[in-house]
């Protein structure tokens, strides 16, 4: 099922896969990831490894740019049993801070709540995803489609290739930034983050 969005100067394509199955990404496609992928991250980030964040997906988000058609950038979630995990999400530096991952958040905790998903996981060693999936998580509190939230933080050793940005991410808040300080950013350290939400009533 194929559906679009739009943002802006942005248009949001959504590609989402019928449950028990994964969305089938094509040639064309996926070379459009590897450009977009290459240049959001840093240069341990390989091709396998990309190319793995992006099957056994269940819904796959990209973003075009209305004006040159160009693909700019790429979020996923994977339906486990019992959780809606945010696999990944990139954009090219030049589209970035643009509302591009906001969008991305929206749209992926809102296909999840509406499969019924209460936990949200995402994997990040950037202080920038648990300050934008929080703001996302704040936004379905201010709609009404969820009361409250919760976030507890694993730290997990070696789980990423390296650092996966050219600079170690800081965000504005500083208080989401000291967590991140106990990361050993060259060993692919990262954090597994779980968003526990509570329903309306």
């Amino acid at each position: 099922m194929v559906s679009r969005e739009s943002t802006g100067k942005y248009s949001i394509t959504q590609q989402k896969a019928a449950w028990g199955r994964s969305i089938d990404v094509d040639k064309s496609e996926l070379k459009d990831v590897m450009r977009v992928a290459k240049n959001a991250f840093a240069q341990t980030a390989s091709e396998r490894w990309i190319t793995r964040l992006l099957t056994a997906n269940n819904l796959l988000l990209s973003a075009c740019r209305k004006d040159t058609k160009a693909k700019v950038g790429f979020a996923a979630s994977e339906y486990q049993s019992d959780e809606c995990h945010l696999v990944t999400a990139f954009i090219a530096r030049s589209e970035q801070n643009n509302g591009i991952y906001h969008m991305f958040n929206k749209l992926r905790i809102s296909d999840g709540l509406g499969e019924g998903f209460s936990i949200f996981t995402v994997t990040t060693q950037n202080p920038n995803v648990e300050r934008g999936v929080s703001r996302a998580m704040q936004y379905f509190i201010y709609q009404g489609n969820i009361s409250s939230y919760s976030l507890t933080r694993e730290l997990r050793r070696r789980t990423l290739p390296k650092m996966l940005t050219p600079y170690v991410p800081k965000c504005p808040d500083e208080s989401i930034n000291s967590n991140y300080y106990s990361l050993n950013y060259k060993k692919g350290d990262a954090f597994r983050l779980t968003f526990s939400v509570a329903r309306k009533k």
